[in-house]
């Protein structure tokens, strides 16, 4: 229990030293990537993008009649209404149940804050921006533009995701609307 607390403290103390700037390396080419699993899976984004990251059951969430299938709902994060995305549902996953361990992560999407429903925040991983590769050609389907590579970690692969084309424009819009 100490050493998920720990991890989960350290996670949190990263994002903070990255958003504030604490986290470059200098030589421009070591990037670093928040990994989190959805099922058996591992993904990741560009730590520059986190705002922070909450425990699922600390916040409630509201749900929105007649929302995108993907939208959970919003949650109140001191004062703010922020749409929260469930990404097993985006990525047309089977539904899990929330855990312990399942996360919100606060991103920045398109100019806007959004909540992303993940299974588990495992830990910020450094690495060089050359080691993400391109999907190979049979693995890139119609909906794989917002993946912007795959790269390879001691305990396997990460899918890295570029939230910035995650969302079509229609569900840019009803996420926009939510925040409204």
């Amino acid at each position: 229990m100490r050493q998920k607390k720990a991890a989960s403290d350290e996670i949190a103390a990263a994002v903070a030293a990255a958003t504030a700037g604490q986290g470059a390396t200098g030589s421009g080419e070591t990037i670093q990537l928040v990994t989190f699993v959805l099922g058996n899976d591992e993904f990741g984004f560009h730590i520059d993008r986190v705002q922070e990251i909450i425990r699922y059951r600390s916040v409630r969430i509201t749900q929105i009649p007649n929302a995108p299938t993907m939208i959970e709902g919003v949650i109140n994060l001191r004062g703010r209404l922020i749409p929260t995305v469930d990404l097993r549902k985006r990525f047309d996953r089977p539904e899990g149940t929330s855990g312990r361990s399942t996360r919100i992560v606060v991103v920045n999407v398109a100019g806007r804050t959004v909540g992303l429903v993940v299974d588990a925040v495992l830990e910020v991983t450094r690495i060089d921006r050359t080691a993400i590769e391109p999907l190979p050609e049979l693995a890139a389907g119609v909906d794989s533009e917002f993946v912007e590579g795959v790269c390879r970690v001691p305990r396997g692969l990460v899918v890295v995701l570029d939230l910035e084309q995650m969302f079509s424009e229609q569900e840019t819009g009803a996420i926009q609307d939510l925040a409204e």
